[in-house]
């Protein structure tokens, strides 16, 4: 069984295990120095951290779900979207025993975003993660365009909720 809730402070250091698990995957966009701890404490701070967890604690995947700040600017984005949030620090360990994580993530992510009132979702994504955009478009997001930011490219992607 599968249980979905905020951080707390609590679990920032396996929060940050788990995203150091993650360097190194095709495509990934992570190093040693980003996401750091100050990130996922931040995060919680904020109240928009958001964890998959089995029963026994474990944290299978982690994602940041917050009003979107430094994503709003950027000039291709739908019109029609006023009041989007931005999906950032997303990880998720898929296993044989525990398929799927990212989808069932980002589905629940999708629902507390639209309950809570906003409008869409933005993210970035790494043009070489593969797995990463495959996940999105599964979930209905299409591509706005695509950006420099932080020194790297990006694939601009957004969903209406």
């Amino acid at each position: 069984m599968y249980i979905y809730r905020k951080a707390t402070m609590q679990d920032a250091p396996a929060v940050l295990e788990l995203y150091r698990s993650l360097l190194g995957m095709p495509g990934a966009t992570w190093d040693t120095e980003y996401p750091s701890m100050e990130f996922i404490e931040d995060d919680i701070r904020k109240d928009g951290l958001y964890l998959l967890t089995l029963e026994n604690g474990q944290i299978l995947s982690a994602a940041s779900l917050l009003p979107d700040e430094e994503l709003n600017d950027l000039p291709f984005w739908r019109a029609d979207i006023q009041n989007p949030c931005e999906l950032s620090r997303f990880g998720a360990r898929s296993t044989a025993e525990h398929p799927g994580i990212g989808s069932k993530m980002l589905e629940n992510l999708i629902q507390i975003a639209s309950a809570s009132g906003f409008d869409g979702m933005r993210l970035l994504a790494g043009p070489e993660n593969e797995r990463a955009l495959a996940l999105y478009r599964k979930m209905g997001f299409c591509v706005a365009g695509n950006a420099t930011l932080y020194e790297m490219e990006w694939v601009c992607m957004e969903k209406v909720l």
